[in-house]
């Protein structure tokens, strides 16, 4: 009796084993983006890129994005005016560098958008993808509004921008899944800037999307699933490319991308994203395939 007890615990043990190997979860660490204007070492510089953007159109002759004939003295004027309010609104640099950090950050409002991914994808033995989901944090960010040299801000307009909402698909070995944010100035900044600049606001933007290999199974236990974080975003305003360590630690997967093209930037359009590039940085590596 005890032996035939003994071959009926292991054959239900061994088939218990084998139905829990069928497929494996893939969790690759979150990975976030965060925006921010950076402030200008050249002030006059910017002001002479806006002025012939809007004024001079984008190859130095007229017209400009926003006018069929160049532009007089006042709307150089307010121009100027504009491009200084949109200095004097830069954020500070971000100093997150651990998960501590991650909620003063949040709660400091100087950013102008971040956005965080955190995928799931689902291996079968045979090394396919089934299923895979992202889970998202967004934030429109804010614009400081300086007034007062002793109270140095007067508030954040809070930014304005469509709904976040990821997209997933499996094909193969791979999981995919993609998710973008666009942000632009909140009411009382896109006011100010049709006024001083005869434009509409575009979208800055972030984006991130994760590509999840599932592996092999060499003697029937899985191996580690590869996955690349590819960032893309606009040129303007500066962005920062972060992912979460074992550790809890905020590591760089690049350098930062400095802002740049404020003329293009400008004359993109009302509601239009601004120029940017999908592939802006990837992080390479892998995670481990865990048995479901």
């Amino acid at each position: 009796m005890r032996f035939a007890t003994f071959i009926l615990a292991a054959s239900l043990l061994g088939n218990a084993s084998e139905a829990r190997a069928q497929t494996c979860q893939v969790t690759p660490p979150q990975h976030i983006e965060i925006s921010w204007i950076s402030p200008w070492s050249d002030l006059l510089g910017a002001i002479g890129e806006a002025r012939v953007a809007l004024c001079n159109g984008p190859n130095g002759n007229p017209p400009g994005c926003n006018t069929s004939g160049g532009c007089g003295p006042i709307q150089t004027d307010k121009i100027a005016a504009g491009i200084v309010g949109l200095c004097n609104s830069s954020n500070r640099t971000p100093t997150t560098s651990t998960l501590n950090d991650w909620t003063p950050f949040v709660n400091s409002k100087q950013y102008r958008g971040y956005l965080t991914a955190t995928v799931s994808a689902q291996c079968n033995k045979d090394g396919t993808a089934s299923r895979a989901s992202m889970s998202v944090g967004s934030s429109k960010g804010y614009t400081p509004l300086p007034w007062s040299p002793i109270t140095n801000w007067f508030g954040y307009s809070l930014g304005t921008g469509p709904i976040v909402a990821p997209f997933c698909w499996t094909i193969g070995s791979k999981a995919t899944c993609t998710v973008q944010n666009q942000f632009m100035l909140g009411t009382i900044g896109q006011v100010i800037n049709t006024v001083l600049t005869n434009t509409s606001a575009p979208y800055a933007w972030e984006q991130m999307t994760v590509d999840v290999t599932c592996p092999t199974w060499p003697g029937g236990v899985p191996g580690n699933a590869s996955y690349t974080v590819t960032y893309g975003g606009s040129y303007f305003p500066t962005e920062r490319f972060l992912y979460v360590d074992r550790s809890g630690n905020l590591v760089k997967a690049c350098g930062d991308a400095t802002q740049s093209g404020l003329g293009s930037f400008l004359c993109a359009g009302g509601n239009a994203n601004a120029p940017g590039n999908a592939n802006r940085c990837q992080h390479v590596s892998q995670a481990p395939c865990v048995e479901s």
